[in-house]
């Protein structure tokens, strides 16, 4: 496994924080959607808007969103595994302020600048830090203590 692999799993999991909100945000708009009591006028009278089909649909959806979630927090979790390979604390820290915990309280992504503050440690230590700790995942990953 090279750093690019690491780094690519590791962006796909800052961005699937995206994802997963949006993912939340779907099932949580269906199941109101679906479970809306809302009378409908219909030319033979009103009816209730419960109807089984409705509930089906919301149970098959939402089975198919949860598994969607379980496989982004599979993700994180290994990711995580990774980061606690390491043996450097400024390293793990920079890892999970970008990768993990990657969002600022305005719930944009947070930049270099931003993990600087959070880990309190100058932008270029940051930088420095960054590259260490992808260089010592990709000595792991080539002797086989961790995997993609």
């Amino acid at each position: 496994m090279t750093t690019m692999d690491i780094e690519s799993a590791l962006m796909q999991l800052r961005l699937s924080d995206d994802e997963l909100r949006q993912l939340y945000e779907a099932r949580s708009g269906v199941w109101d959607l679906l479970t809306s009591t809302t009378t409908k006028l219909s030319p033979t009278g009103a009816r209730g808007g419960g109807d089984v089909h409705r509930m089906d649909i919301l149970g098959t959806l939402t089975s198919r969103v949860d598994e969607q979630i379980r496989e982004l927090a599979e993700l994180r979790l290994k990711a995580m595994d990774w980061i606690y390979t390491l043996d450097d604390s400024r390293q793990r820290a920079v890892l999970l302020a970008y990768f993990v915990n990657c969002r600022r309280q305005d719930g944009g992504l947070m930049t270099w600048d931003d993990v600087s503050a959070a880990v309190h440690i100058s932008r270029r230590q940051v930088t420095r830090v960054y590259n260490e700790a992808m260089a010592n995942l990709q000595k792991m990953s080539l002797n086989g203590r961790i995997t993609l």
